[in-house]
């Protein structure tokens, strides 16, 4: 015999996810990411008239606003703001307007919310590689370029970092490219605690485990480990680079006796951009 239960880990809190009564309040937005600017319209639904209080919230209160709910229904629109990157939480708290004696609807006010993604392209930073050649010898220097540009096509000057990794490593680990700013534009839980009659109150966050883990836990799964192997891995690091003004860099590696295919990835950051880029190339004699 055994039980279980399922939980929500937050913080000093725990939340259990365990279904609870069906939700009153219904919130109806499109299902996508928002950009910097844009309007996004929301539509509540409720099984009575009544009032909707609005809290737009992340690391601020931001917004707040009365909606009239007529017929069960209740509209409005909030302006994506740079602010509110990379996520909002819309918070409505639904208080019907008059109760009849025997009314069924319970409780008195009824609560939901939900999570606004949005994105932002001013932070994103393009990353080229450029003159990477389809195939090279062993034993010979390797030369390329790295362009850093913004989202209007111009240079940025940046930090980055090249890897050149043995494909057959990255099979072994299961390595998937690193995309910083989506990594940086994940969506954040809000930090505002609530206080309503609902104890259980779903929500949608899926936290991401950094990347500085993925060795260990492809290793735990039970891959063998590069030691355990008589191949020489093949594993080449730049350290951090700079691009120039025009956002470029000159990259030169000597490549060592290795033959076989091999993956060239670059990791870029200004002071708000993000980005990175790939490449594949072929050591043969």
């Amino acid at each position: 015999m055994f039980s279980d239960v399922n939980f929500y880990s937050m913080g000093d809190r725990i939340v259990s996810v365990e279904e609870g009564p069906p939700e009153l309040v219904k919130l109806i937005v499109e299902d996508r990411k928002w950009n910097i600017g844009e309007e996004v319209p929301v539509l509540i639904q409720v099984p009575f008239e009544g009032k909707a209080f609005v809290i737009i919230q992340g690391e601020e209160l931001w917004e707040s606003k009365v909606v009239n709910l007529i017929d069960g229904k209740g509209e409005f629109k909030f302006e994506i703001k740079p602010e509110y990157f990379p996520n909002v939480w819309i918070a409505v708290n639904a208080i019907p307007a008059k109760l009849e004696e025997k009314s069924e609807i319970s409780p008195y006010s009824s609560f939901s919310f939900k999570n606004i993604p949005i994105d932002d392209n001013s932070r994103k930073l393009n990353v080229e590689i450029v003159g990477l050649p389809e195939s090279i010898k062993p034993g010979t220097k390797l030369e390329f370029d790295v362009l850093t540009k913004g989202e209007s096509n111009d240079g940025v000057p940046s930090e980055i970092t090249v890897a050149i990794v043995d494909e057959g490593i990255h099979s072994i680990l299961g390595y998937i490219k690193p995309d910083p700013y989506d990594w940086f534009r994940r969506d954040r839980y809000d930090a505002i605690l609530r206080a309503h009659y609902y104890e259980n109150i779903a929500y949608e966050y899926n936290p991401e485990s950094p990347a500085g883990d993925m060795i260990a836990r492809q290793l735990s799964a039970g891959k063998p480990r590069i030691s355990e192997s008589w191949i020489k891995p093949f594993a080449l690091w730049s350290g951090a680079i700079r691009t120039n003004e025009e956002g470029k860099a000159h990259l030169e590696f000597a490549l060592p006796e290795f033959n076989g295919k091999a993956r060239v990835v670059v990791i870029g950051t200004s002071a708000n951009k993000f980005g990175s880029a790939e490449g594949s190339l072929d050591v043969k004699r």
